[in-house]
């Protein structure tokens, strides 16, 4: 028989109204353990909105085979990041693992130390190599300086595909999801399943075809984790997701729907990727434009790979 989940209650402020309902929702359901900072009023103007105020935050000792997680938000907060920042995820126990290093908030290694009440951190899983997700690992090791850091593809000892790893009061099994970045891993904790910037809610995952995003092996990797059937998802930003099958679909039609749009866009005799991103990404503000222009290229290279489209320097016409 299922254990059922133990609860005890932590007392946290936020400043955005909609978190607390969000937040509250996914603890009725969620095995997370969500702390939100009182350190939110920093976060950007669009986050803002009426004074601090007590959130009750339900604290899930998972009863499945899940192990307990925390959810320590990296105080990064940005209109690309969200308005907690990243979320970094800690498993206390024999072997207290942090998922994701965050960009060394002070506030955020504080957390971390409050979160492990005196024990050492041992080991931080690294789901790939973009700053929000790594620039912090300086200020860890600076404060835990026996701290093991790992990613995949790099360091003295490399993540490798389908390695089991001891973390937190259990396992994780390491599954390489290259296509965001060629480094992109997910971590497996029985139904669960951390899953970096390979799905998020509220918003679509680019792909940066400048910086090895690689968009067929992205969708490779989706089906890869869906075919898993995890039961939920701990993403890298934004809430956690109770129906991965659900958006892992959205996203897949999200993307077929998006290269429709680009081969009508050369059918029109747009030739660029800039030319292209300015006909589907209308009224995008400028600060968001690099990023549309990226994710075009990646789908115009999966329509070279496809043998749909062709490249002559930068112009880009149907096959």
């Amino acid at each position: 028989m299922r254990r059922q989940p133990e609860l005890t209650e932590v007392t946290e402020f936020t400043t955005e109204p909609k978190l607390v309902e969000d937040a509250r929702r996914e603890q009725a359901c969620s095995t997370s353990i969500a702390i939100f900072s009182a350190r939110l009023p920093l976060c950007p103007a669009p986050f803002l909105r009426g004074e601090p105020r007590p959130l009750r935050t339900l604290v899930f000792v998972s009863g499945s085979d899940s192990m307990q997680h925390i959810l320590l938000p990296a105080n990064n907060a940005s209109t690309w990041t969200g308005p907690t920042g990243n979320n970094t995820w800690l498993l206390p126990g024999r072997t207290p693992t942090l998922i994701d290093a965050g960009v060394g908030n002070p506030e955020h290694i504080e957390a971390i130390a409050q979160a492990l009440d005196g024990r050492p951190l041992a080991l931080v899983l690294i789901t790939h190599g973009h700053s929000d997700h790594v620039n912090g690992v300086p200020a860890i090791a600076a404060r835990w300086p026996d701290v093991q850091i790992r990613r995949f593809g790099s360091g003295d000892h490399p993540l490798e595909d389908r390695e089991v790893i001891a973390a937190g009061d259990g396992t994780l099994t390491t599954l390489h999801t290259p296509g965001h970045a060629p480094d992109h891993c997910c971590f497996l904790d029985g139904g669960e399943c951390f899953c970096g910037d390979l799905v998020r809610l509220g918003g679509t995952i680019v792909i940066p075809a400048t910086r090895g995003g690689d968009l067929s092996q992205y969708l490779s990797s989706l089906q890869r984790v869906r075919d898993l059937r995890p039961v939920r998802l701990l993403p890298g930003h934004g809430p956690v997701i109770d129906n991965p099958a659900k958006v892992i679909d959205a996203y897949v039609r999200h993307r077929a729907e998006r290269e429709a749009e680009i081969i009508r866009a050369l059918e029109a005799g747009f030739e660029t990727p800039e030319g292209i991103a300015s006909s589907i990404y209308r009224g995008l503000p400028p600060a968001l434009v690099p990023a549309a222009v990226d994710s075009v290229l990646a789908h115009l290279i999966k329509l070279k790979v496809d043998r749909k489209a062709r490249q002559d320097g930068d112009r880009w016409t149907l096959n």
